[in-house]
C-alpha cells in the first residue's frame, strides 16, 4: 500500500486553525478524535522503522550518560571529574541524566503529578493560559513552537505548560493555582541544585 500523500500547504493552514481553537492535543483526544489530523503526519522518509523492536539507531548497548553528583562538594578532584563528565556528555550527546542530586523523589513526583492535573483539567480551565506570547511568565500551548520553526508542519503531538523567570526572579503567584505549590517547591530545589 502506498503511503498517503499529505499536502503540507493545506496541512499548515489547518494547523494554524487548530492552534486558534486553543484546545491542544488533549482537547482533540477529549473530543473523541478518531483520525490523526494531517498536520501531525510525518512524511514516510522521516518516520522511524515501524518495527516493534526497540530503536537504537543501529547501536547496541547505547546508554544515556549518567552524572553522579554524590560528593560534589567533598573535594576539588571529584568536582573537576564531574564537570569534565558533564562537558563530555554535552559535547558528545547534548544531554545527560543526573543522579544523587539531592532533589527528593517526592518533590519530583509531586511536580509531575501537578502538571498531569493541569493537563487533565477541562479545556475551559486551561484556556486562560493558552498563548504563544512568550513574553508571558506562563504559557500553555500545543505542538511546540509552530511559528518559530522554518516548517511548522508536521506538528508535534504534545501540549506544553511553560513557565519562565525574569532575571532569575520567580513570580510564583503567576503560576496556575492547581500546580503552584508543587512548581514552587520543585523550582526551589532546582535553584539549590
Amino acid at each position: 500500500m502506498a503511503p498517503a500523500f499529505v499536502d503540507y500547504t493545506t496541512a499548515e493552514k489547518e494547523l494554524y486553525e487548530f492552534d486558534d481553537l486553543k484546545i491542544g492535543v488533549k482537547g482533540l483526544v477529549d473530543a473523541g478524535v478518531t483520525h490523526i489530523p494531517r498536520f501531525f503526519i510525518h512524511p514516510p522518509e522521516c518516520r522511524a522503522n515501524n518495527s516493534s523492536t526497540r530503536q537504537n539507531n543501529g547501536y547496541d548497548g547505547v546508554e544515556i550518560p549518567v552524572i553522579d553528583l554524590q560528593g560534589f562538594n567533598v573535594n576539588d578532584d571529584r568536582r573537576v571529574k564531574m564537570v569534565n563528565a558533564i562537558r563530555d556528555a554535552c559535547e558528545t550527546w547534548g544531554f545527560f541524566q543526573i543522579v544523587n542530586h539531592g532533589v527528593p523523589l517526592a518533590i519530583m513526583e509531586d511536580m509531575t503529578e501537578s502538571i498531569r492535573r493541569f493537563h487533565e483539567q477541562p479545556q475551559e480551565a486551561k484556556m486562560e493560559w493558552y498563548s504563544r506570547d512568550f513574553s508571558r511568565k506562563v504559557n500553555y500551548y500545543s505542538s511546540g513552537d509552530i511559528k518559530g520553526r522554518a516548517k511548522p508542519v508536521p506538528a508535534e503531538w504534545r501540549d506544553t505548560l511553560s513557565c519562565r523567570a525574569a532575571d532569575d526572579q520567580w513570580d510564583f503567584d503567576a503560576l496556575p493555582v492547581l500546580c503552584r505549590h508543587e512548581m514552587k517547591e520543585y523550582m526551589k530545589n532546582m535553584i539549590d541544585l
